[in-house]
């Protein structure tokens, strides 16, 4: 679901992506630790879709926790790292 919601992001059906990219994440995160790479990547797809949506405070709610996590478990300057963090200051 995680990658059929980004595909709708690309192909411009956004409420279907957000539908999907909810749905992803709620599993993701039901199954999966939220440390997981597969949740993260859930988390950041979310955000994204979120945010080309001009919704940026609920894209910055989706993101908040994840760069806690990025940090705590992949360090300061590991690239996913600051790339959420990037995206929370744009």
């Amino acid at each position: 679901l995680n990658n059929l919601s980004w595909c709708y992001r690309v192909r411009g059906f956004h409420k279907a992506a957000v539908r999907m990219g909810r749905e992803a994440l709620e599993i993701r995160k039901r199954v999966l630790e939220d440390e997981q790479k597969e949740t993260l990547a859930a988390i950041y797809n979310m955000c994204r879709i979120l945010f080309e949506q001009g919704k940026i405070t609920d894209s910055e709610e989706v993101l908040m926790p994840a760069v806690g996590i990025y940090q705590r478990t992949l360090g300061d300057k590991h690239e996913d790292t600051l790339r959420s963090q990037g995206h929370l200051a744009a």
